[in-house]
């Protein structure tokens, strides 16, 4: 499960001037055969409850605390049976209006836009700062016909958003049974006053025909012609003042509503959330927002209906469902506020959007605590520190999955590097530096590994490589576990420390020893310098100096291998040394270096 995020949508700042709606609706736009489409009517999960909320507050910032207006009203709403129309819906205690709004859209599958703008044409309660009870009772004008007074069987906020829902898919379903219907001529009265006249109308669509039997009449061209005001004695407005309200609070009624916008002229650049904008910082951050559509070209009229919310778009979003998300070509929702934090981000300082707005942003479900940047980098994000980790198993067994999210370069760049996590290992930069990383860090030898041995190193970055300690040179003889062991060229070497002289052995750790491979041998072996060609049998009577000749013989009559082990220079010194001059191989002389 994505955890939800505590998300504040009630309280905007930077609002200012926020009284009068700015004019967008151009009425050479409005088609009376197609005022709305069926995509954008007929579609439940438009907003949700936290959008809805927003969408009031950005509207109505007058409303305060103890103030009758939507954006604090609530109301106990009672359950409601499914039906061939609606879902069944649970009633709620102390239900806000926005919640209200959201389920019944949700439940009747109308859209959350379409009953804001519907309570906004018949009793203005999204702009109003104080409402009579009078206009919640009625609040979307259903049941209330022009020539006579509501029916009470149908007044209270809840009943008069549930049953205009319901009755729009009445007519979407049963168009038959109604005067205005899709896909045909109708004649639409112009005004409530029949000796204005008709006029036939073509309606292109279901939504289009509900509205007009919801409101049956068209407006005339002095309505149009005064788009924010009245026209003559046969105008009518409602399903023109629906049309403008939409057109300027969602956009385009035929259209999708931009998640982006940008006035012609200008070089600024607006994420747009639920009446409200936000402004791109850089064409860096406006590029991972690609998947939110084009950039829509707006009159600063048009801007004007979203009220600017302060806030820079950052890499990441909060939206209206409570949840926060890093905008990453994909989308990751962010655990909790820890992470985002670790990221240079703080919860409630974040644009908000509605989760709708998100749909077409592919989403990989949680941000990992582990991500990988485009150079196959890991790093473990935690407390504001990246740390490199190779092995991305290393802390399953604290709960941490070795699960990981792929990220750009730009969301993980601003984030300090700290200590890299590693396993016991031989470490490298890529570019011969070479570290073995035991808790501590140490240095090795210049040149002495084996290539087969390098060659396994685990690559690090030049950061996180720079951060493994290497003050100290590994030892080339050391002792744990019981065991005595030297630093060869292929790893470290078990041997026997009594013979050689245990006190000459410094303590070492089980990580140092397991950062290099483990080698065996036999109980008699060869051994030299690394910067010297002297080779010794390493025997039961310590070390024993040895010529080529020396060497051959022993090999071949007790099976050695005469290929030396290889230590670091001085390496070697003050071990027991049983002979220090090299043995000599002549007639009927023979070696006896001990076994």
């Amino acid at each position: 499960m994505i955890v939800a995020l505590a998300v504040v949508v009630t309280v905007l700042p930077a609002l200012p001037g926020a009284t009068t709606p700015a004019a967008a609706a151009n009425a050479a736009d409005f088609d009376p055969g197609y005022i709305v489409s069926d995509e954008n009517f007929y579609n439940g999960g438009a907003l949700d409850a936290g959008a809805v909320q927003l969408f009031i507050a950005s509207k109505n910032p007058g409303c305060y605390a103890g103030t009758t207006c939507l954006l604090n009203y609530t109301q106990n709403t009672p359950s409601m049976a499914a039906t061939s129309y609606c879902q069944a819906m649970p009633g709620i205690a102390n239900e806000s209006a926005a919640s209200i709004i959201a389920r019944v859209g949700a439940a009747c599958n109308i859209s959350q836009k379409a009953l804001l703008v519907i309570l906004q044409k018949e009793q203005s309660l999204v702009t109003l700062r104080e409402a009579s009870a009078s206009r919640f009772n009625k609040a979307t004008g259903f049941a209330c016909p022009d020539t006579a007074p509501c029916d009470p069987a149908y007044a209270g906020f809840f009943y008069q958003i549930y049953n205009a829902a319901r009755q729009f898919n009445i007519y979407k379903i049963r168009p038959q049974n109604f005067n205005h219907q899709a896909g045909q001529w109708n004649a639409i009265l112009w005004h409530p006053n029949a000796a204005c006249g008709r006029v036939n109308t073509y309606i292109r669509n279901a939504a289009t025909a509900g509205l007009y039997n919801y409101t049956p009449y068209r407006p005339n061209d002095s309505a149009l012609a005064n788009m924010y005001g009245t026209g003559d004695g046969c105008a009518s407005y409602g399903n023109r003042n629906f049309w403008r309200l939409w057109t300027d609070w969602f956009g385009p009624t035929t259209g999708t509503s931009p998640s982006l916008a940008q006035v012609s002229g200008s070089s600024d650049v607006w994420l747009l959330g639920p009446g409200v904008r936000y402004r791109f910082g850089d064409a860096a951050t406006l590029a991972r927002y690609s998947a939110f559509g084009t950039i829509r070209t707006m009159t600063t009229s048009e801007l004007g209906n979203y009220y600017w919310g302060g806030q820079t778009v950052q890499k990441a979003v909060a939206t209206t469902d409570g949840r926060i998300w890093l905008i990453d070509v994909k989308r990751y929702a962010f655990q909790n506020c820890e992470q985002l934090a670790s990221y240079g981000m703080t919860c409630g300082q974040l644009p908000v959007v509605a989760s709708t707005q998100l749909n077409p942003v592919v989403s990989a479900g949680y941000l990992q605590h582990i991500v990988r940047g485009p150079d196959g980098a890991n790093w473990f994000v935690q407390n504001g520190t990246r740390r490199e980790m190779p092995d991305t198993s290393l802390l399953v067994p604290f709960g941490i999955p070795s699960t990981f999210s792929y990220v750009s370069e730009s969301t993980i760049a601003p984030v300090t590097i700290g200590p890299p996590l590693l396993a016991p290992s031989l470490v490298t930069d890529g570019a011969g530096g070479l570290k073995l990383a035991a808790n501590a860090g140490y240095a090795v030898p210049p040149a002495f590994l084996d290539p087969a041995v390098t060659s396994t190193a685990t690559r690090l970055t030049a950061a996180s490589f720079a951060l493994v300690g290497s003050s100290t040179t590994a030892p080339s003889r050391m002792t744990t576990g019981g065991r005595f062991y030297l630093l060869t060229t292929l790893g470290w070497l078990d041997v026997n420390g009594t013979t050689l002289g245990s006190a000459e052995f410094v303590a070492g750790t089980d990580e140092l020893r397991r950062a290099l491979a483990n080698r065996t041998t036999t109980s008699t072996f060869f051994v030299r310098e690394q910067d010297s060609a002297q080779v010794y049998l390493v025997g039961s009577n310590g070390l024993t100096a040895m010529n080529d000749a020396a060497i051959a013989w022993y090999s071949s009559t007790y099976g050695v291998s005469s290929t030396p082990w290889v230590v670091p220079a001085n390496g070697l010194d003050g071990l027991v040394r049983a002979l220090d001059a090299p043995v000599e191989i002549g007639p009927g002389t023979a070696p006896n270096p001990g076994r």
